[in-house]
């Protein structure tokens, strides 16, 4: 068994949005760079001499400046910066060798990830604190069983499949808070 704790840092650069008339209408001509303050704790090992691993963790995300994708009043996209956003969850993971060559395995997660203030006034969209950040799901998880079996002295086969899941995801701010799209 291994328990952890982790700090990162994280860093994307900015850059310039492709087209003048999107700084025509109201968008910038370029955006700056954003940061993270990453803090995890978790737990990971195996039991039953190796027949079951585990790793479970809690992780806290500090984002600041976020790069957005927006679309301006004209339908064009663009990239801006927000003012900051946050990031946490709780992540699960379990695999399973009851016999011999078989192997079933699963994941789900819980992740919280929400604007921390408003959106500037000055952005072509409409956004709040406690807004989720576009395409993130607040669950999803997978499931998946596999068969390994010996095809000749010096090659062996598999056979399996996975199911997983995706929660619905809203897509990029927009002008109207009702204007966002849904994914299911």
């Amino acid at each position: 068994v291994m328990a952890y704790a982790r700090f990162a840092s994280g860093y994307r650069p900015g850059g310039p949005n492709p087209s003048t008339s999107i700084v025509i209408a109201g968008g910038p001509d370029a955006y700056d760079p954003d940061t993270t303050l990453n803090y995890e704790i978790g737990i990971k090992g195996e039991a039953f001499d190796s027949l079951l691993s585990f790793d479970a963790s809690v992780y806290y995300i500090d984002w600041k400046d976020i790069q957005l994708q927006l679309v301006s009043p004209t339908g064009q996209g663009y990239f801006a910066n927000a003012s900051r956003a946050k990031s946490q969850g709780v992540e699960l993971a379990l695999e399973a060798r009851p016999l011999p060559g078989l192997s079933i395995a699963g994941w789900v997660a819980y992740n919280d990830a929400v604007l921390t203030e408003d959106l500037p006034a000055a952005s072509t969209a409409r956004a709040f604190d406690g807004d989720r950040l576009p395409v993130s799901s607040r669950i999803s998880g997978s499931l998946s069983l596999e068969q390994e079996f010996q095809l000749t002295a010096l090659a062996t086969g598999y056979v399996g499949g996975t199911i997983s899941y995706v929660g619905d995801r809203l897509g990029v701010f927009s002008p109207a808070t009702s204007q966002r799209q849904v994914f299911p």
